[in-house]
């Protein structure tokens, strides 16, 4: 049986232009809105990562200089605080509080 074309075929190979304009506008701006956001979110990202290598400086150095009077389970905590990158810490009443000096 040969396949004869009827009206609705020849109606949709017509639009078939149409549609891909539209699908190429939605990739588009789905691409160019990925584009912007990566951009904006780059900027934050890479202040936060040259705060951390800051902070972590400033804890090596302080290990580095007050290393004689730190005990050696607060020079761990301060070195397990850069590895983890948590300063968030529960310390025991009465111990010494390195960022407090």
């Amino acid at each position: 049986m040969l396949f004869r074309p009827g009206l609705h075929d020849v109606y949709m190979f017509l639009l078939a232009p149409l549609r891909f304009v539209v699908a190429v506008m939605i990739v588009t701006l789905d691409y160019l809105i990925w584009l912007a956001l990566c951009f904006a979110f780059a900027g934050p990202m890479i202040l936060s990562g040259v705060f951390e290598a800051f902070l972590d400086s400033r804890i090596l150095h302080f290990v580095g200089r007050e290393g004689k009077r730190l005990s050696k389970v607060m020079s761990t905590r301060l070195l397990y605080i850069i590895l983890v990158g948590n300063l968030d810490f529960k310390w025991k009443t009465g111990e010494l509080k390195p960022c407090a000096i």
